[in-house]
């Protein structure tokens, strides 16, 4: 893969990032831009990027691009099933998150709100505090 790499400030052409991608396979264009004289740092990178065919307003604004948007859909609202969750852990407070998913399912099959997916009654239960502490079955003394 062909790779730009334009220096900053008081760098040295081939140091250890560009040596790195070298090292790996790839073909490394590394300018030696001058410190003192900007705009003749300026008309180089602009000569590289013409000959990469790109513009040099491509090279700047390609590092400063926001974040890709998340994918999928947006989380659903918790506050409902919180307070679903909480109501049952109130009155049953040793059932851990297998036990809520099956009463909120019992709930939805008797005409309630619809149940959650058990992966979301688990990640909400924890976000929120409300798991139980694990039981590894081992006992300090019988």
């Amino acid at each position: 893969m062909k790779i730009l790499f334009l220096h900053g400030l008081h760098s040295v052409p081939g140091g250890l990032k560009p040596t790195f991608l070298k090292d790996h396979g790839h073909t490394v264009i590394n300018p030696a831009l001058p410190d003192e004289d900007f705009e003749e740092a300026v008309r180089i990178a602009t000569a590289v990027a013409n000959a990469l065919g790109v513009s040099r307003q491509h090279l700047s604004s390609a590092r400063g691009k926001a974040p890709a948007r998340r994918r999928g859909r947006p989380p659903l609202p918790e506050e409902e099933l919180v307070a679903r969750i909480q109501g049952l852990i109130a009155d049953l407070p040793t059932y851990g998150y297998r036990r809520i998913h099956a009463l909120l399912r019992r709930q939805a099959r008797n005409g309630g709100p619809s149940a959650p997916n058990a992966k979301r009654v688990y990640r909400v239960m924890k976000v929120h505090g409300l798991l139980l502490q694990r039981h590894s079955g081992k006992g300090d003394e019988r």
